[in-house]
């Protein structure tokens, strides 16, 4: 009996090495000969032979889960925050502020006080428009769009806020819209958000006329699971799946918003950061 057995390994492993060649036969042919030995298995009663039976079977089965996977491969490496690269900050045109990056967790701060145009450079548009930073407020006319640079997994931000007339306030990625309306034409001067073109929270009211006075913009935040904003003291939230912040955009659909002591918190996204840095 042991001879046999002998023998069967010695068959048994030249069909592994066939079937390690990416061999579909092979493969077929090793798993019925490991079917006949586990039924032989199932028949011995010597010590020694289950023993020597239970090992071929163990080195057949795991070399045949090798088949096509080639040498192991080591586990792949957690996302790991992006690291600035020296002199990053001149990248940004913030004045007197500076902005803060977090290497453990990967989070950028970044606060605009619109005291110098030059800040306008942080932010994208069409050489057609003309936002314009004047006095501490940035001013975007309607049917104009800006987008900071920044590309944003996760982010929040913060600022006062007019709008002179109902529409789009912020929005991330023009995904998640934050909505304001205002007491002129039956509107109640209240806000939603908005998320994959549908109202995901319940109208708001905010003390004040939005048309004549800026609002308190709090925490406009999108993450993968919520998307939240907190207007004049009065906070809205939405449960949302597969969020993802993107990049901030102003695009007042009819006439002009001012924004003042604009904050932009928020996790970069690795990939537009690597493109980013390295165009300097």
């Amino acid at each position: 009996m042991i001879r046999e057995l002998r023998l069967a390994t010695v068959c048994l492993v030249g069909l592994v090495s066939v079937a390690v060649a990416a061999d579909t036969p092979g493969e077929e042919a090793v798993k019925a000969a490991i079917k006949t030995l586990k039924e032989k298995r199932a028949m011995a009663k010597d010590g020694a032979d289950q023993a020597l039976l239970d090992a071929v079977i163990k080195d057949a089965e795991d070399r045949l889960a090798q088949v096509g996977k080639g040498e192991p491969q080591p586990e792949a490496k957690k996302d790991e925050p992006f690291v600035m690269p020296k002199g990053w900050e001149l990248r940004f045109n913030m004045g007197r502020n500076r902005p803060i990056f977090d290497p453990k967790t990967g989070e950028l701060r970044l606060v605009y006080d619109f005291s110098d145009p030059k800040q306008l450079k942080d932010f994208e548009y069409d050489k057609d428009f003309k936002p314009a930073v004047q006095k501490g407020v940035l001013s975007v006319k309607g049917g104009e769009k800006i987008q900071h640079v920044v590309r944003f997994l996760t982010a929040s931000v913060s600022c006062e806020a007019m709008a002179e007339s109902k529409g789009d306030l912020l929005s991330w990625d023009d995904k998640l819209f934050l909505w304001v309306g205002h007491r002129q034409a039956g509107f109640t001067n209240n806000f939603d958000l908005w998320y994959g073109g549908q109202v995901i929270t319940a109208k708001g009211n905010t003390p004040g006329e939005m048309v004549t006075k800026l609002v308190a913009v709090k925490n406009f935040q999108i993450t993968p699971k919520k998307a939240a904003v907190t207007m004049n003291g009065i906070e809205v939230s939405a449960a949302i799946k597969d969020g993802k912040a993107g990049q901030l955009i102003i695009q007042p659909k009819q006439a002009s918003n001012h924004y003042k002591k604009l904050k932009l918190v928020g996790t970069i996204d690795p990939e537009w950061a690597k493109d980013f840095f390295a165009d300097k």
